[in-house]
């Protein structure tokens, strides 16, 4: 590794973190990081004469790029698994037949998470309008009245949320 100079860069615009600080603006604890780097999936850019890694800002945008993977739900062992392919190709083409079917099944995985959210969705919608309508009742609430109230108001089927809690007395 190069040694770089802290007094080289300073920490702005472009600047060299030190562990403690890229952890800090990453949202991370410096062991999360030193793992990170322990699994291949960041590199220091270099050090200062005392032996402390430095950081680019490149670096401080793989953490949140492996955080936006982790959310998604692909794990540290994928992410790494993806590195490795990439880096241990021969060629793009080598690397590309390896790595677009893999995408390919995390597009559809994702996509079958988002038709499940996106129903998830109209059914909270559904179910918020459905529950603005008991706010001028001043019966208290059980199964037989508000099942056919709502029914009633909406005209529509009773939301499968509210004919969950209001039949679970």
């Amino acid at each position: 590794m190069k040694e770089i100079r802290l007094q080289e860069r300073t920490k702005t615009n472009g600047s060299l973190l030190r562990v403690g600080d890229l952890a800090q603006r990453a949202g991370r604890t410096v062991r999360t990081i030193h793992y990170y780097e322990e699994l291949g999936l960041i590199t220091p850019t270099g050090h200062t004469s005392g032996g402390f890694r430095l950081y680019d800002e490149n670096t401080l945008n793989r953490i949140r790029s492996i955080e936006m993977f982790q959310e998604m739900g692909m794990s540290l062992a994928h992410i790494q698994s993806l590195t490795k392919i990439w880096n241990g190709s021969p060629t793009g083409l080598e690397a590309s037949k390896k790595l677009i079917p893999i995408l390919r099944d995390w597009l559809s995985q994702t996509e079958s998470l988002l038709e499940r959210l996106t129903t998830v969705k109209d059914e909270l919608e559904h179910t918020i309008e459905q529950i603005e309508s008991c706010q001028p009742c001043s019966v208290k609430p059980d199964k037989w009245v508000c099942h056919e109230c709502i029914q009633n108001i909406e005209a529509h089927p009773v939301s499968a949320l509210i004919e969950f809690v209001i039949s679970s007395k």
